[in-house]
C-alpha cells in the first residue's frame, strides 16, 4: 500500500521484479530389452517417504513419446516415487510389462532425465466355477514367491472395451489378476462363501499368460 501523491506531486515507486523460472520437466527414458517403440499406459507420482496405499497418485499431465523418451511436464517441485506402467492396457492384448518404480527429485526449474528400466513379467487368468460351471464370486488371496500377499485386484474385460474391476473375483467370467507378476511360484487361496476352501500353486513365466481353472465344491 502507498499514499496517493498530493496535487502537483510526483510519486516514484521502486518495484523488485523476480524472473519467472520456467516450469520443470522430466524426460523419462525407457531402457531394457524391447523398450524401443514401447508406449506407456500411465505415469503416477506419489510423495516420497509416504505410504502409497494412503495416497491417490498424482497422474501425469502430458507424456509425448519420442524415440523412447517421454516428456513429462506441469510438474511440482519435490521428491516423488514415480510409477511407470508400460504397455497399452487391457484390450490388445493385456500388457505383460511390469510396473517400474523410480524415485525422482523434481527441481524448481530446468530439466532432468531419468532412466526407467523396464522388463516383462507374466499374466494370470483365473476361472473359478461351481460343479455346474457357474462362475463364482470369490475372495482370493494371492501370495508371491516370498510368501507375502500380493496387493492386487481382479479385472474382467467386457464388450465395447469396458472393464469390471473388483477386490475379489466378481463371478461374471474369467478374471485377470490386475497386476503383471514377476516370474516365480505363486499360491492362490480361494474362499467362496458356502464352498470348501481351496489352495492352488501356479508358476508364472515371463511373457506367457497362465490360466488356473478351479471347480469349488460345497463341504
Amino acid at each position: 500500500p502507498f499514499l496517493a501523491p498530493a496535487a502537483g506531486e510526483t510519486l516514484a515507486l521502486t518495484v523488485d521484479l523476480e524472473r519467472e523460472h520456467p516450469k520443470p520437466r522430466l524426460i523419462a527414458v525407457l531402457e531394457g530389452q524391447g523398450a524401443e517403440g514401447l508406449v506407456v499406459a500411465s505415469f503416477g507420482f506419489y510423495e516420497a517417504g509416504a505410504d502409497p496405499t494412503s495416497q491417490t497418485p498424482w497422474p501425469i499431465r502430458a507424456a509425448t513419446p519420442t524415440d523412447g523418451r517421454f516428456v513429462v511436464e506441469d510438474l511440482v517441485p519435490g521428491r516423488y516415487v514415480m510409477h511407470v506402467r508400460p504397455g497399452r492396457g487391457w484390450h490388445d492384448p493385456p500388457s505383460d510389462w511390469l510396473e517400474s518404480v523410480v524415485e525422482v527429485e523434481i527441481p524448481r526449474a530446468g530439466e532432468i532425465e531419468v532412466a526407467v528400466l523396464v522388463g516383462k513379467g507374466g499374466r494370470l487368468l483365473l476361472e473359478v466355477t461351481d460343479v455346474d460351471g457357474r462362475y463364482l464370486e470369490c475372495p482370493c488371496t494371492l501370495r508371491g514367491p516370498d510368501g507375502r500377499p500380493v496387493e492386487t485386484g481382479f479385472v474382467v474385460p467386457t464388450e465395447f472395451d469396458g472393464l469390471i474391476l473388483s477386490d475379489a473375483l466378481p463371478g461374471v467370467g474369467p478374471a485377470w489378476v490386475e497386476r503383471v507378476l514377476e516370474p516365480g511360484t505363486y499360491e492362490l487361496e480361494l474362499n467362496a462363501a458356502g464352498y470348501a476352501r481351496q489352495v492352488r500353486t501356479v508358476e508364472v513365466r515371463e511373457g506367457a499368460p497362465a490360466t488356473v481353472r478351479v471347480v469349488l465344491r460345497r463341504p
